[in-house]
């Protein structure tokens, strides 16, 4: 005699996940999502604070090549007619007026804006023998040296730059 196995109760041995694997499987790939975006998000704000501080050191370079190429063509030493701890006004070799003033954050030559979001600026003057002068400097024309500070913050990191300018047409006067 046989029997006849009715297909409706034939019990099929395929393989599959069960709803545990399913489940743990979901955890781990929420998981690992959780740290790449954490690197991800980390890789995107190192990436802002870079160019952030490309651009204010860009600016910072900007303002000082403009400064130096101005300061080295200053006519003479008795053609700075004033000299302050954030300000200078000289005629340079073409006789033009020239000014820099520090206020507001901001750097401005001849009124006109050079640079802004300056944390701190400084004019420090040397006389020739390498000596610091008085702020705001009594006797101008005793300047050989120019020295300018910068600092900028760029997300809670302060970027400082520094030069010294000696004018040119200082040299035949020491």
């Amino acid at each position: 005699m046989k029997i006849f196995k009715d297909k409706a109760y034939e019990v099929k041995s395929e393989s599959g996940m069960t709803l545990i694997e399913l489940v743990l499987v979901m955890v781990l790939v929420a998981i690992l999502s959780g740290f790449i975006s954490k690197i991800i998000y980390y890789e995107i704000n190192t990436y802002e604070m870079i160019a952030d501080r490309k651009d204010e050191l860009q600016s910072a370079r900007y303002a000082f090549h403009v400064m130096t190429r101005d300061i080295r063509q200053v006519l003479n030493p008795e053609s700075i007619f004033h000299a302050s701890v954030d300000s200078l006004r000289f005629d340079d070799v073409d006789t033009t007026m020239i000014s820099y003033k520090y206020q507001n954050n901001e750097i401005l030559r001849n009124g006109d804006l050079l640079v802004d979001g300056v944390s701190n600026f400084y004019f420090y003057y040397f006389d020739d023998a390498g000596n610091p002068l008085d702020d705001p400097v009594p006797d101008p024309t005793e300047i050989r040296v120019i020295e300018l500070n910068l600092s900028n913050t760029v997300r809670n990191q302060t970027i400082n730059s520094q030069i010294k300018v000696t004018p040119r047409n200082f040299l035949n006067s020491l």
